[in-house]
């Protein structure tokens, strides 16, 4: 059953004649032109479940009816699972979510203010931050942890984000087996045991197993089949570049990134049939005077937008990296670019929209911006509430309307009451007030009110950390992962 909007529609960019034109101009990609896959262990099942092989070159092309056959079994809903079982959502049904997105290799210290690389400090303090943001409802390890070593380079990520963070936790990057179960034994011990983990198995991992143009990698694609056979929570995000990694064409690029999308999916269910799937994106365009990478270009958001009406025509839930920006702060930049997207995105009916905290085309993370984005978060979960018309309430209006009378006031009467606490969203990150006392605050502005309230909290002790005893049972198992604090001192 297709989720509903809950008020009157999506808006969308592609007509119905048009979506079935992209469907079948994708099917023609997978038919005519194929994927190079580059996993032997891929192409055997692939060839053995009805797709042609050209041995020499490893290009597997997908007949229309096996496509068909094998998108046919993608189950309705996605679910993900947070530490704490209150956290956990299904998609679509729960959506929109927003998440942090990744993988930065920078961040603007929250002290200083200054630029520098990220550490594993502050993946443990965005864990913090997040049990306190409710506009966010998933952990994506949002950078990477530069401070560790090889050995631990994907431990260093997900260690501190669990340790820390109750809501559902995304891994990102893992690139091999050996990494993959160093990170699921550390959620077995949280868990319990690796049964009580798969009752509720609150890890996914992600991966870009597509290289665009149309070619699949060894290593991702490997990784993405092991998680699938075991049952764990999985998905691929697709990546055309137009420009440069797909033709200069929107509608081109939209067929191409469906085409690849259909590949990964087919993939899946071939490893295990009714393997949930995402429809999980981060169309661009580029910057052609340059070569730059675009991802605040509105472009971008418009990609998306149709990405999630493919989305629907396929009945998978969908998501995708909206809303970044190519600003460097979280600026009026900043705020222009990730507001048009996320809203575009959130009109056109995505499921969960990945923006949180990153500035400068993905690469730094701004503890700022992640509060400005629980903001905007929550403000677009209000627009999606709509307006509740009741007739009894309206009813009642107009009879207090005739009580208070013209140039009356409605301060205190039984409607007001009633709605003082849960009509309107009330910003913690926006400013109010009158302009003198906004003066006699300090004449901040938005970045600088979002960076104290992080502040604030970062100040204290996460009280949702892990229990020593369980922290303690993964220092025995990994002793030189480092402490995972996320109080800012």
């Amino acid at each position: 059953m297709k989720k509903e909007m809950k008020f009157p529609g999506y808006f969308e960019v592609l007509t119905a004649e048009e979506i079935k034109t992209v469907h079948e101009d994708a099917l023609k990609i997978l038919a005519e032109v194929g994927l190079e896959v580059n996993n032997d262990k891929a192409i055997a099942l692939l060839k053995e479940r009805g797709c042609r092989v050209n041995n020499a070159t490893r290009i597997v092309t997908f007949p229309a009816d096996v496509v068909t056959e094998y998108m046919d079994l993608i189950p309705l809903q996605f679910t993900l699972y947070g530490r704490d079982p209150k956290y956990d959502f299904t998609l679509p049904d729960d959506g929109p979510i927003f998440g942090t997105a990744s993988s930065g290799t920078n961040v603007t210290d929250p002290l200083t203010g200054k630029i520098r690389p990220s550490k594993a400090a502050d993946i443990a303090r965005i864990g913090h931050l997040l049990n306190e943001m409710p506009g966010i409802s998933m952990y994506t390890c949002t950078i990477s942890a530069t401070d560790a070593s090889f050995e631990y380079r994907n431990l260093e990520r997900f260690y501190p984000a669990l340790k820390n963070c109750l809501k559902p936790v995304r891994a990102s990057g893992v690139d091999c087996v050996v990494e993959a179960e160093k990170i699921l034994k550390l959620a077995y011990i949280v868990a319990g045991g690796e049964e009580e983990f798969m009752k509720r198995p609150f890890v996914a991992f992600h991966n870009c197993p597509v290289i665009a143009p149309l070619k699949m990698d060894h290593d991702s694609t490997e990784m993405l089949m092991y998680f699938v056979e075991r049952g764990i929570p999985t998905y691929a995000t697709i990546v055309p570049n137009a420009g440069l990694t797909s033709p200069f064409s929107l509608g081109a690029t939209l067929v191409q990134h469906v085409a690849e999308f259909m590949a990964v999916s087919v993939l899946m269910q071939m490893v295990k049939p009714y393997t949930p799937v995402m429809f999980n994106s981060l169309p661009t365009v580029a910057d052609l005077r340059t070569g730059a990478y675009a991802p605040g270009g509105v472009e971008c958001g418009l990609l998306h937008m149709t990405c999630a009406q493919m989305a629907r025509h396929y009945n998978v839930p969908s998501g995708g990296y909206i809303g970044q920006t190519n600003s460097k702060l979280p600026d009026a930049q900043a705020g222009y670019e990730r507001a048009l997207a996320v809203t575009g995105g959130m009109l056109a009916g995505m499921d969960m929209l990945q923006m949180g905290g990153l500035i400068e085309a993905l690469m730094t993370f701004d503890y700022a911006q992640l509060a400005i984005d629980n903001e905007i978060a929550l403000m677009l979960k209000r627009v999606v509430q709509g307006i509740q018309y009741d007739a009894a309430e309206v009813a009642e209006a107009l009879a207090e309307t005739k009580a208070v009378g013209p140039g009356g006031v409605f301060m205190e009467t039984n409607i007001t009451m009633k709605n003082l606490r849960t009509l309107q969203f009330i910003p913690t990150v926006a400013d109010r007030n009158c302009r003198n006392v906004w003066e006699s605050e300090g004449s901040k502005d938005a970045a600088e009110r979002a960076l104290d309230w992080v502040k604030e909290i970062l100040a204290k002790e996460n009280p949702n950390a892990i229990d020593e005893d369980t922290d303690q049972k993964i220092r025995d198992l990994y002793p030189d992962l480092m402490p995972g604090v996320s109080k800012l001192s």
